[in-house]
């Protein structure tokens, strides 16, 4: 019979063993071959606050989502999209599991939609580097213009972001920032005398050079476009005096025509170039309005120029690019004469207006 000691040491012992046992059998971190690995990899926050708000309009913009993941050698690792309503959740995250490296995340927001007006250049299933991720507007928008569909672009969102996954038993966290590659450009004609303006006597146009986009989100040289309104049309836009009573009963409407265009992203160094009117030569995207009734030319602009123009100081010393890339929706009202010569106009972005005076083609 053994002492009740020597007993007691054996059964300790043997319990210890099967707790190494079990637990070395049971570890992600084991060398057996057939046993799963730790859980390892990140969560993705998506945000697009990159807008003159400076708020993260993620959840109410973004409608799809598609996300490329590179290795540090610029090969693929994964793709994924995502389409359904947890985007419109602040709180939504997308949890990747990757092992330890090296890694850049590519995100478009816009493309996996119905209504995309953007495609990768090549299908998703031959996009092997971060050299063939290349995206362009869709013919549609730009090609013959009797057979554009008057509907507006579908906005694109763009965003990259290097990471790192550590090793350990946990998820690291990563924020993903995105910006807005689409812009709506709303054209507003009035008569100073308030005769009425009809939308159909004119055309209007914005021509570029910025329709094919590389990984990193630059406007490469493709070809010179000409972007044509979504829409046209008249409104009544303001009232030819008020009766004394203050009331609006009985006042006469301003008839304004108008026409909105919709067009990629506005590149401030931009290398397309042309020549005015007057035979100057401009860089930049060009604005044109023409008259039909005889095909005289009401403005044609440098159209960065003039949306620079609302660059208020009040946000600090922020960039012509960045503003560009900020302000996706401008006004532009122009006053005419009765010879729908162009006399005098407003630009308008969120709270800022620009008057311009003694228009000057030059």
């Amino acid at each position: 019979m053994f002492p009740i000691n020597s007993t007691l040491r054996n059964i300790t012992s043997v319990v210890i063993a099967c707790l190494m046992i079990s637990l070395s059998l049971s570890s992600c971190s084991g060398v057996y071959d057939d046993l799963d690995e730790c859980p390892r990899g990140v969560t993705i926050r998506f945000i697009f606050d990159y807008n003159l708000e400076f708020a993260n309009a993620f959840p109410t913009q973004v409608d799809c989502l598609s996300l490329f993941i590179f290795d540090k050698k610029g090969n693929l690792v994964e793709r994924h999209t995502e389409t359904t309503s947890v985007l419109a959740d602040e709180d939504w995250r997308m949890t990747l599991d990757l092992p330890a490296g090296d890694y850049r995340a590519v995100a478009y927001g816009g493309m996996e939609c119905d209504l995309a007006s953007f495609s990768h250049t090549k299908d998703v299933k031959e996009i092997k580097t971060l050299d063939d991720l290349q995206v362009i507007i869709n013919e549609e928008h730009v090609g013959d213009e009797a057979a554009r569909p008057k509907n507006k672009l579908h906005d694109l969102f763009h965003g990259a972001q290097d990471f790192t996954v550590t090793e350990g038993l946990t998820y690291d966290q990563v924020t993903l920032r995105m910006m807005r590659d689409t812009n709506n450009i709303r054209i507003v004609l009035q008569h100073l005398d308030n005769t009425p303006v009809d939308d159909k006597d004119f055309r209007f146009e914005i021509v570029d050079d910025n329709i094919l986009f590389d990984h990193a989100n630059n406007v490469l040289p493709n070809r010179t476009v000409t972007y044509t309104p979504w829409t046209t049309g008249t409104a009544n836009a303001g009232l030819n005096g008020i009766p004394d009573d203050g009331s609006r009963a009985g006042s006469d409407p301003v008839q304004v025509a108008f026409a909105e265009l919709s067009v990629s992203r506005l590149m401030y160094e931009s290398d397309f170039s042309w020549t005015n009117i007057n035979g100057k030569k401009q860089r930049g995207p060009r604005l044109h309005i023409i008259s039909k009734e005889n095909s005289r030319t009401v403005c044609d602009l440098p159209l960065n120029n003039y949306l620079l123009l609302l660059k208020s100081e009040a946000l600090g010393k922020m960039d012509n690019q960045e503003f560009l890339d900020r302000a996706s929706r401008y006004n532009l009202v122009f006053f005419l004469d009765r010879d729908n010569t162009w006399v005098s106009m407003n630009i308008i972005v969120d709270d800022w207006t620009v008057r311009i005076e003694n228009i000057d083609f030059d």
